[in-house]
């Protein structure tokens, strides 16, 4: 029989076959492991290594429990597994137990907060501070609630200090990682509005830029109503409406949109083209968006020509249609999802102010003119 101690939860109470195994978070530390099998007449207790078989011979027939203990070098158990055998008259009386770790990995998470401590040289300053998350390999870590700190609005994780692209929290974990909370400190508080709220909103305060821009978070966006997001960006040059107005879209929490439709975005640029009239010029100006882990397509032209600086493609995402980002203005980096199948012609075409893009291994980039360097993962 095997008693596994990887990352699961802590013994359960519940009985187990000979063939069951039960899961105990273990400590990466852990030295040896201690079983004890026991009986109502009957008790040993034998020590291991990592990955080394413990066999207890001429075992009375009876019922079993088995209680499977990790330690580090000084003593201190980390971890706990149960399990229960029934040697019977008929078979022969040895137990082999095999004690085997699953593999998992470390996520840590960067941050800071402010120091509370009156005694520390930094009391009441930002000071980093990190905590972590065990995950088991290829599957997902859970996503924290959001820091705060004084003077700055949290804005997402990322898998570096400078990364402008969201984390996203459907990533496979196959190795240890660190991610970023990125921050923002332009004083510009998020605004939380359902679709109906946003088109009918007619004063967005003084005129933002592109280092602060407006932050709007929408609530209900789905494949029905997106259409009508462009439209209120772009604004009425004539009137007025929407001028050096630049705006930054949080759809993370939209789960009804699984499509980002074809020139869903596309034109929404402050000034996209100065030999149009002066009916076209001065629009609203998208510079970011954020898109929920439920998209799965990116249509043709979504975001042509727009002021769109940065975007997650979360994983999940198989496709990506013709000319969709091209003249976006994408800057940085950019990484494109493990699930991503198809890019089509001229995608990323003209994107002169990506400085790499991650994309896996077999995806075929060769039409997408992508002019940056290609960095398969």
């Amino acid at each position: 029989m095997s008693i596994q101690l990887p990352t699961t939860i802590e013994n359960s109470g519940s009985a187990l076959s000979r063939s069951s195994t039960q899961y105990a978070k273990i400590d990466s530390n852990f030295e040896t492991f201690t079983v004890t099998i026991t009986s109502s007449s009957y008790k040993a207790t034998k020590s291991c290594g990592r990955g080394e078989k413990l066999t207890f011979s001429n075992i009375p027939v009876g019922h079993y429990d088995v209680v499977a203990l990790a330690k580090k070098a000084d003593g201190a158990v980390t971890a706990k597994g149960t399990a229960t055998v029934d040697v019977e008259a008929d078979v022969t009386k040895t137990v082999t137990i095999t004690l085997t770790r699953l593999y998992y990995h470390t996520v840590t998470f960067q941050s800071k907060r402010i120091d509370n401590n009156p005694n520390s040289g930094s009391y009441m300053q930002p000071v980093d501070y990190t905590f972590t998350q065990d995950v088991s390999d290829g599957y997902t870590a859970v996503k924290p609630s959001n820091p705060t700190l004084t003077g700055k609005t949290f804005s997402f994780w990322s898998i570096s200090p400078d990364s402008l692209t969201p984390f996203s929290f459907n990533t496979a974990i196959t190795d240890d990682i660190t991610l970023y909370a990125q921050w923002d400190s332009s004083g510009t508080s998020v605004m939380t509005l359902s679709v109906n709220e946003f088109l009918a909103a007619t004063d967005f305060g003084t005129t933002s830029s592109e280092t602060s821009p407006y932050k709007i978070k929408l609530t209900d966006v789905t494949n029905s109503n997106i259409s009508q997001l462009k439209a209120k960006i772009k604004g009425n040059a004539t009137s007025g409406d929407m001028e050096n107005v630049y705006i930054t879209l949080d759809l993370s929490d939209c789960t009804g949109l699984t499509t980002i439709p074809s020139s869903a975005f596309s034109g929404l640029a402050a000034y996209w083209n100065t030999n149009s009239t002066a009916t076209e010029q001065h629009r609203g100006s998208l510079v970011s968006i954020t898109l929920p882990d439920t998209i799965t397509r990116i249509e043709r032209s979504a975001f042509f020509q727009s002021d769109l600086k940065t975007i997650n493609i979360p994983e999940g995402v198989t496709f990506i249609g013709e000319e969709a980002f091209n003249q976006a203005n994408l800057t940085g980096e950019l990484r494109l999802p493990s699930t991503l199948t198809t890019v089509e012609e001229g995608a990323f075409r003209y994107e002169h102010d990506l400085t790499k893009v991650y994309a896996p291994e077999g995806l075929n980039l060769s039409a997408a003119k992508i002019e940056c360097t290609i960095e398969r993962y």
